[in-house]
């Protein structure tokens, strides 16, 4: 019996014009967002998970929403899977995920951190 996997939207917002938006594949999200603790200072803001029936499946429907997101105006490469997006195109952003991998969960995130805005 294969083992479920999850494509997962990532969102890293550090205040006004610093919002980061990561696709990927994990086999437990919950671990993978509290991965970020130590990536992102203050970890994730929130994360999204869709579970697919396997592995391959994951794997081929993350390069699919990574093609998409890359693909819209509004996103900018910050390296890797990473993209940079303003807060006011978050909502495209989510219906193309939405659209390439199914209706979400949202994941549980244990903040221990808070990230100081500098601008404020």
């Amino acid at each position: 019996m294969k083992k479920p996997s999850f494509v997962y939207l990532g969102i890293y917002d550090l205040g006004p014009g610093s919002l980061f938006i990561k696709a990927g594949k994990a086999n437990h999200p919950e671990k993978r967002a509290r991965a970020y603790n130590t990536h992102c200072p203050g970890g994730l803001t929130a994360m999204y998970a869709v579970e697919t029936t396997s592995a391959e499946n994951a794997y081929a429907t993350e390069y699919r929403l990574l093609g998409a997101l890359r693909s819209l105006e509004c996103t900018h490469n910050a390296g890797g899977e990473w993209l940079q997006v303003d807060h006011s195109d978050l909502d495209a952003v989510f219906e193309t995920f939405v659209r390439i991998a199914g209706e979400p969960s949202r994941i549980h995130i244990e903040r221990r951190y808070r990230v100081a805005n500098w601008g404020a």
